[in-house]
This record gives structure tokens, sequence and C-alpha cells, in this order.
């Protein structure tokens, strides 16, 4: 009986017992790394909401909430860096970026946008003033020692097909009456992409396997999801082509589009956080909270959310942190031009000084588009060599 209903499937597929396997294999197979993939978040549940817990107690766990956390005034408890890979979903461009802005801010460097030439982008200048203490993490150390030698963080191909111009600088800040408090260094465009993308893998290092926010095992079922995304939907499309002219059995079609679906939903819903890593997401979404809603009530002004220009970065609401900016300042009726002149010395553009909030977040948004974003800041034949000693003292590119 069970014999005669295989066959009876068999001729009603058009397939051969083999083919019928394999088929079923797939999609079985695709079908448990979906489940696999689709475990829910975890979170303490002893404990409010973004508070990590103290080392070597013990919790007990349950289903992390999907509802947005509570409003977060203080600072994350992690560095800039390790904050954009909470949210998940920072770019190298967007670290490198944001660890430059949040540096700036510290008093290591200074931002300066100028027209280097007639026509075209402005560039930003990063001007060293001094070497990294204590505060600094592993990476921004080892960036500032980068930095410290003048064109040794431009890639050499950029450095070469884009002179520096120290004259032409000078004279624009002197022009604009800008005090050049440190050493012109590097630009951001030419910045080297090996400094991003190795600072970049440093800090996923740290998260993932010190501090344990991500199960990595689950990151690689996300892989084989994106796998089965791309080979069935390449496979999707040659199979309706062959079952259009008659070539293949429909069977296959549906065997691709249902790899290929099971593929997009493991994607799209895995999960990957630990419990530590929920803390570390509830803490920067609260915090983004803070940045966007600024109550004064909870420590807002102008003073303290001009400190947080990197973070406003990191979490995607640099618009509306210049917002919060404008409304605290007409509230304490300081005019925003004489805040930004007092509260942002790091920021400087040779142009014209800037006059609001919103110009600032210009400047911020064009840092973040303008990071390694020339192609010869690509230095793959020369990288740096491995973070993990630091960088030392590399030789300047600057002719």
């Amino acid at each position: 009986m069970e014999g005669m209903l295989m066959n009876a499937v068999l001729s009603y597929l058009g397939v051969t017992t083999a083919e019928f396997w394999v088929g079923a294999f797939l999609v079985v197979f695709a079908l448990v790394i979906l489940l696999a993939a689709l475990r829910p978040d975890r979170e303490f549940a002893d404990l409010p909401r973004g508070v990590f817990p103290a080392a070597g107690s013990s919790h007990s766990l349950q289903r992390a909430r999907r509802t947005e956390p509570p409003l977060r005034a203080e600072r994350p408890e992690m560095t800039i860096a390790e904050g954009a890979y909470a949210v998940r979903d920072a770019s190298t461009v967007n670290l490198s970026a944001s660890i430059l802005i949040d540096l700036a801010v510290r008093g290591f460097i200074e931002l300066v946008e100028y027209q280097h030439l007639t026509a075209g982008h402005p560039a930003i200048m990063i001007v060293y003033r001094r070497p990294p203490d204590s505060s600094c993490s592993p990476e921004e150390r080892a960036l500032l020692e980068l930095l410290s030698t003048p064109g040794a963080a431009e890639s050499p191909e950029y450095a070469r097909t884009h002179p520096f111009n120290a004259r032409l600088f000078r004279n624009e800040l002197e022009t604009a009456g800008i005090p050049l408090l440190g050493e012109p260094t590097a630009r951001v465009s030419g910045l080297r992409v090996s400094a991003g993308t190795q600072i970049a893998a440093r800090v996923r290092r740290e998260v993932t396997d010190r501090r344990a926010w991500f199960a990595s095992r689950h990151e690689h079922l996300g892989t084989v999801g994106a796998i089965e995304l791309v080979s069935g939907g390449l496979a999707l499309v040659f199979t309706f082509v062959l079952a259009a002219l008659g070539a293949l059995r429909p069977y296959w079609l549906a065997v691709s589009a249902l790899v290929t679906i099971m593929g997009l939903f493991t994607v799209r819903g895995y999960g990957v956080r630990t419990a530590y890593g929920v803390v570390a997401r509830d803490q920067t979404a609260g915090f983004r909270r803070f940045l966007v809603e600024a109550p004064p009530e909870r420590g807002a002004s102008v003073e303290r959310l001009a400190k947080l220009a990197a973070w406003a970065l990191v979490l995607s609401c640099v618009r509306e942190w210049a917002q919060s900016l404008e409304r605290l300042g007409r509230a304490a009726g300081v005019p925003a031009a004489n805040s930004i002149e007092t509260l942002l010395p790091w920021a400087q553009r040779s142009s014209v000084a800037f006059q609001t909030w919103q110009e600032v977040a210009d400047f911020i948004e064009l840092i973040n588009a303008r990071t390694h974003a020339d192609t010869a800041a690509s230095d793959a034949d020369s990288p740096l060599d491995d973070i993990t000693e630091g960088w030392g003292r590399v030789p300047s590119n600057w002719i």
C-alpha cells in the first residue's frame, strides 16, 4: 500500500525516487535551519531592562520583550565603537566616523572642513592635538598613534593622487580667522580602509568573545540562511525558465521557491543576541530616546547634549539630536551660534562659522559620508599591520 502511494506521488510529480528525496532533503534542511534560527532573544527575568548583572551573579532568563525600553539618561556602559555594534547596523564607515567625532569631542583631534579645490566636495581634515591617555580604548589609542604622524593615516595611493597642500590649508584657516591648534594629519576621505576594517574586527571580537553579547553559532545560521536565499533565488530563476520550456518538472520549481522563502525568513528573523546583548541593545535604545526627547527634568541641556554628537551618529538620530539642541537653546534663550562656538571647538569650517545646530548636523553627516569615501583610500596592497599590538610609528605617505 505504501509502495503504491509512493509510486502515485512520484507519478504525479513526474520525478524519480532519487529526485524526490533530494528535493525533500533540501526543503527539510532549510526548515530545520529556519526553526533553529528563529529562537527568540532572551533577557534577564529578575533585572530591570538595560541593567547588566553583577559579575559572577546568576539570573533566570525569559523571552525578551519587544516593547520600547525605558529612557536612559546615562551614557551606555560601553565605548562608542561597542555602541555601534550594540545596535547591529553600523558599517565600517559609520564606525570610523563615530570614533573620529568622539575623539574630537574629547579634545584629541579637531575636524576642519575646507575647500581644497575651486569646485567639488569640500575636504575634512583631521588635526592632531594630543596623544592618547588612560581614557582611550585600545582601538582609539592605535588610531591616535597612527594620526600622530602627518600623512601616515592616509593610504599611499590617495596621498599620491591627492597631494596635500599645507600652505593652502593654513591660508584658508588664517583667512577665516581659525587658529590652528594642532598638526594637520589626514583627510577623512583618504583614511586607510585597513584602519577601519581592523578596528571593526577588533571591536567585533571584543563584544562577541569577551562581553558575549552575540551568540556566534546563531550568526552562522544567518550565514546559512543567506546562502539558501542566494542559491535558492538563482535556482528559482533557472528552474522557472526550464519549466516554462517544458524541460523540467514543476517539482524543482516548488523546491527552489520553498528554499528561497525559508532562506529569506532565516536572514530576516534569526536571533543572535545573548541576554547580555539584549541589555546592551536596551541601553543604546533607551539612550537614543534621551537624545531625541531631551527631557530637561532628566538632565538634558545644551551643554550636555553637545558632547554627545558621536552617539547621535551611532544611534542614527543626528537630525533629531540637532532639533533637541535647538529646542533646549530656545528655552534657555541662548543663540545657537554662541553655543556652537563655545561648546564645539573641535568642529570648524573655513567657509563660514556655524549658525544653527542643523548646520552642525550637516557637518556630522558630511564627515560620515566622506570617511574612507575615495576609491584611492583602499590600501589592500599595503595594509596596516595587525592592530593587536597597536600600529606604533607608521611612515608618512605625504611627499
